[in-house]
């Protein structure tokens, strides 16, 4: 019995895994370690670079045990074609029904994806020069606020008398660089203008406001941002 525990060829076919014990031990704790700090350095990335309000600590999480689990079943797979559609099918009977909601997350995942393929298949030095370069190009992005939008579109809400529509048309020319009407209507039985604009202001939103409400016969006056999507840079 003795002599059959410490035979070689023994273990390589119980782990289903060519090699010997102590290569595959190794092999498998380098490449799950690999997988780990470098998926860990893509989290850390991420959460630097991330903006909005969305911010969720379990999907930074996840971005590490899913570089971890995909090293494990590439280990698994290794050459065999079988065991390739036998961790295919078994995986497609999972259903994922989390929805990523910024497509940046999904990016990150696939990354995470790949640093444990590349771990798991013994390309350490692949997975880390991989991992530094991407996390660069995401960082020096960020930090440039590439993609993003230098001007700043208000919505500009006013309820305002019949009787006040030249004097509210006058601030507009003045602190407005283009405006854009989105709705107009009747307001106190017509009494009164409820109208909305889309505007890029000259200066801040408080000028704009604090001129309206001065004005008699301007009822209300409010200023939101337009953007879909608020981001906190």
């Amino acid at each position: 019995m003795q002599t059959i525990l410490t035979d070689a060829s023994f273990w390589s076919q119980a782990l289903t895994v060519e090699g010997e014990p102590t290569e595959i031990v190794i092999r498998t704790v380098t490449g799950l370690v690999v997988a780990c700090v470098l998926a860990m350095l893509t989290a850390m990335v991420y959460r630097a670079t991330h903006r909005g309000l969305q911010y969720s600590r379990s999907f930074v999480f996840t971005l590490v045990m899913l570089a971890c689990v995909g090293a494990l079943v590439m280990m698994v797979i290794g050459d065999s074609l079988a065991r390739a559609f036998g961790v295919f099918g078994a995986l497609s009977l999972v259903r994922f029904r989390t929805a990523v909601k910024d497509p940046k997350d999904m990016a990150f995942v696939f990354l995470a994806l790949a640093i444990g393929m590349a771990a798991g298949t013994g390309h350490n030095v692949m997975a880390a020069i991989g991992t530094l370069v991407i996390c660069a190009i995401v960082s020096v992005m960020s930090w440039m606020q590439f993609g993003g939008r230098t001007r700043a579109d208000m919505l500009v809400r006013v309820v305002y008398d019949q009787a006040a529509t030249a004097a509210v048309d006058e601030i507009f020319k003045a602190e407005v660089k283009r405006l854009t009407l989105l709705t107009m209507q009747g307001f106190d039985g017509d009494a009164a203008v409820e109208v909305t604009y889309l505007a890029r202001l000259q200066a801040g939103p408080e000028q704009l406001v604090s001129r309206l409400q001065g004005t008699s016969g301007v009822r209300e006056a409010h200023v939101s941002t337009a953007h879909e999507d608020i981001e906190i840079g």
